[in-house]
């Protein structure tokens, strides 16, 4: 009897319930954010699918979802990443208030952990009236003027700001009067800043004093971004009144900024040691026009403090590619010995070729000195220009081409318009031009790419890694065949087009489960393949399954709407899906800043957003 009371206590006990603290609710509501096949997460799992299906009001626990729930909570390398997915602020704050052992958790730089997001470094120029944003990786500040009530309210946000800069690499800063620097100066985390940007239309000098006034913000990278006018000269004994210093962990400096508001910026450099710093870049806005004798000193000047420096021409062109190459080179040449690599993007108009004639006999002479410094270009891009939808290269501009790019013997990035090409054998003219140090390549469309073009293509380059083509309607090409086609294939990426059909993808990217029967993802030997195409509902379903049946961890598998648009055929139209797959999450956005992301308008991805003047 004695037995049979204490089974039935036991009995009794089991099925005795407890309220957990309301913490412990929002860590099980981010859960999704991470799944492994490891036994804690499946645990995890089926304690919260059981959870789901129990009404809120009645949140009661067993005393097995307790044991559950602690074998969870003891790992400390699970609760980090959970913590580090929670979605809101004050739930973070409330949960590491609730116990000694998640508020070390939270404070874990281990648990910083940012959800995968495939918007991650496209940034777009924030145009509201905020002041304080939080935008993917990136803090952006926009305090036009101080007060006492801004003063107060900036204040009020400071806990915000704390775990913003805990957790978000870079911080943009529109407007900050130097009255309110010892305010931002105080935030504790200010220090895991590693890059700033200041976009600004006053003097990059003032920007510097700005940052001098901040000790606690020490970047690795400073970005100057002036898309406007500067309203304010600044002469040099001012700047010397200044004494204004590079802070000292700064490495890396970009001047995407015009070239007279740069020269101040030599008063702060000259205590440093010469080739002290990483890298010098110059944007577009600096290289921009005809460059003066006294700027061009300036630039190799600043160059001089640096172990590299990079220079970016962004411009419009007609005629043959080789004489605006010269053209360039000849205008931006710095007496330096600093190492200068150049990178360059130019927009095909169809003015006509009258311009061209008069620069190939302006440059002809200079040809010998210029061919040298091909070998400097490591980007190269030829786009078509919006306002030239139909134009294309004639045979002599497509024989120059291919002769450019024979000079370019370290080029590692090429970028082009496919169908500014008429033939095949125009194609075969430009691959030929490919050298070995050929890594990159994004081709734009291609609707009339053929397996012959992918052919030609993976004989003229024999080393590439990263792969990117968009508007594939040919149905012989599957993603089979273009990973086969290139060995060293590390990413991948094709935009097709709303004729190709996705039974042509399946096979490629679907695997069956020989012990369940269900689909899962047939992971790829690639670090990336990103895939963009029309799905039906029924083929949606297909990845619906394979979502559900495949073990992985956060941002290794994932399917979604395209912003691409497809024909609305009425009772045919189907919606463009983007479909992901990767060994790291990190590898959609390493993959991403390799490419630019628009053919046509000069925007600046590389750094940060775009100038939204060009667009209107």
């Amino acid at each position: 009897m004695e037995g049979k009371e204490e089974n039935d206590s036991c009995k009794n006990q089991s099925k005795t319930t407890h309220e957990l603290p309301p913490a412990f609710k929002n860590i099980y509501n981010s859960y999704d954010a991470f799944f492994d096949s490891s036994k804690e997460v499946v645990v995890l799992r089926n304690v919260f699918n059981e959870i789901r299906e129990k009404n809120d009001s009645e949140f009661q626990w067993t005393e097995r979802d307790i044991i559950n729930a602690t074998t969870i909570v003891d790992n400390k390398e699970i609760m980090s990443m959970i913590i580090g997915n929670l979605p809101k602020l004050i739930d973070r704050c409330s949960l590491e208030l609730t116990c000694s052992t998640f508020y070390r958790i939270c404070n874990d730089k281990s648990s910083q952990i940012t959800p995968f997001n495939v918007e991650e470094g496209v940034q777009k120029y924030i145009r509201d009236g905020s002041k304080v944003k939080c935008c993917q990786n990136t803090v952006y500040l926009n305090i036009p003027h101080t007060s006492d009530s801004v003063k107060s309210s900036f204040m009020k946000k400071a806990k915000i700001l704390e775990t913003y800069f805990k957790r978000k690499p870079k911080l943009v800063i529109k407007n900050l009067p130097i009255e309110m620097a010892s305010d931002l100066n105080s935030i504790p985390t200010l220090d895991n800043i590693k890059t700033v940007v200041f976009k600004t239309n006053s003097q990059p000098i003032f920007s510097m004093h700005l940052l001098n006034s901040i000790p606690s913000l020490n970047p690795k990278n400073i970005i100057f971004e002036d898309y406007g006018k500067s309203s304010v000269d600044i002469d040099e004994e001012v700047v010397e009144e200044m004494k204004i210093d590079i802070p000292i962990l700064v490495r890396n400096v970009v001047l995407m900024c015009g070239r007279k508001n740069s020269s101040c910026l030599l008063k702060c450099f000259e205590k440093l040691k010469k080739g002290s710093l990483d890298q010098l870049t110059f944007g577009r806005f600096f290289t921009i026009g005809i460059v003066k004798k006294d700027q061009l000193l300036m630039a190799s000047h600043l160059a001089s403090y640096f172990k590299n420096v990079k220079v970016i021409f962004k411009n419009d062109i007609s005629g043959d590619v080789n004489n605006s190459i010269f053209k360039l080179l000849d205008k931006f040449n710095m007496t330096t010995t600093t190492p200068v690599t150049y990178e360059i993007s130019f927009y095909m108009s169809s003015v006509g070729n009258l311009f061209s004639q008069i620069l190939a006999g302006q440059f002809k002479e200079k040809k010998d000195l210029i061919w040298p410094k091909y070998s400097k270009i490591s980007v190269f891009r030829v786009f078509r220009k919006r306002q030239n939808e139909n134009g294309k290269l004639t045979d002599e501009e497509v024989e120059s081409l291919g002769l450019g790019l024979s000079q370019m013997l370290n080029l590692t990035i090429f970028e082009f318009q496919f169908d500014l090409i008429k033939t095949l054998d125009e194609f075969s003219v430009i691959c030929r031009g490919f050298r070995k140090s050929i890594r990159n390549i994004k081709i734009y469309g291609c609707s009339k790419f053929s397996l012959d073009h992918l052919n030609i293509l993976s004989n003229g380059v024999e080393s590439l890694e990263n792969f990117s083509i968009e508007g594939i309607s040919c149905s012989a090409i599957k993603l089979s065949l273009i990973m086969s086609s290139f060995n060293t294939l590390k990413g991948l990426h094709v935009d097709f087009s709303e004729n190709y059909f996705f039974e042509n993808i399946i096979e490629d990217i679907v695997t069956i489960d020989e012990t369940k029967g269900g689909e899962l993802v047939k992971w790829p030997n690639l670090d990336l393949l990103d895939i963009i195409c029309i799905i039906k509902k029924s083929e949606y379903d297909i990845l619906e399954r394979m979502n559900r049946n495949t073990p992985r961890r956060s941002g290794k598998f994932l399917y979604f709407k395209s912003s691409k648009e497809a024909t609305p055929y009425c009772e045919s139209y189907c919606p463009f899906y983007r479909i992901i797959i990767q060994k790291s999450s990190k590898n959609f956005g390493i993959f991403r800043s390799i490419f630019s992301q628009d053919t046509y308008e000069f925007r600046d991805e590389t750094y940060f957003g775009y100038d939204p003047r060009s667009h209107n």
